[in-house]
């Protein structure tokens, strides 16, 4: 069973203090559009960032001082610090899973209802239907101080494991899985009789390697 949970999303999204800052019009004075994501340089978030840094120092090489930082490096990693760290323009710009900013606006949490897609097909049509009540719910993140510019696919979850094949829901009972710290995933697996363990990321392979799990659930 390769999709159970699909994080349909990929979000990029900024300090709203940047647009208080002047939009699109060029800054008076040089201001910092430093930019932080999770993932490794090698990973295609890191390759995104590197053409939208190039494209701003371009249109404007002496308004703007930007730098990145991957692997969460200002953030020990977390999640939940480079969200607070880009509404307090700490760092501009970030890049995160829509299921991450649910715990902002819940209504988000939706996008990742259990097996409502089909596929990646399924994905793409609904986000070529451009979803009104989608931007509604990316708007409720302005009150939080961030400010949603762009977002895309991304492959469904998987479930990876040393104790057997998963064809159907029920090859995970009685399995132990690391899943998110997320009411979402911990109820989903329990329901499939699974036992859950919410883990951050950052501990998956140590679980995994001293046995306190024996499966995790991820995005590859």
């Amino acid at each position: 069973m390769k999709r159970l949970l699909v994080a349909i999303l990929i979000v990029c999204m900024a300090s709203a203090m940047v647009f208080a800052q002047g939009g699109e019009e060029k800054p008076a004075q040089k201001v910092s559009m430093n930019i932080q994501h999770n993932l490794p340089q090698t990973e295609t978030w890191q390759v995104g960032f590197e053409f939208i840094r190039a494209e701003m120092m371009k249109r404007y090489p002496e308004q703007i001082d930007s730098k990145i930082y991957p692997n969460g490096q200002l953030a020990n990693n977390n999640w939940a610090t480079i969200f607070e760290q880009t509404q307090e323009n700490v760092i501009q710009m970030a890049c995160e899973s829509q299921v991450t900013l649910a715990s902002l606006v819940p209504e988000l949490f939706a996008l990742s209802t259990p097996f409502m897609f089909e596929d990646m097909e399924h994905v793409l049509r609904f986000m070529a239907e451009k979803p009104s009540f989608v931007d509604d719910w990316f708007a409720k993140l302005e009150t939080k101080n961030l400010k949603v510019i762009s977002y895309w696919p991304r492959a469904p979850r998987q479930l990876l494991n040393s104790v057997r094949p998963i064809i159907v829901p029920k090859d995970i009972e009685g399995m132990r899985f690391r899943v998110p710290a997320m009411d979402l995933f911990v109820t989903t697996f329990q329901a499939m009789k699974a036992n859950p363990v919410p883990l951050p990321s950052g501990e998956i392979y140590t679980a995994m390697q001293l046995g306190t799990v024996s499966g995790e659930d991820n995005a590859l």
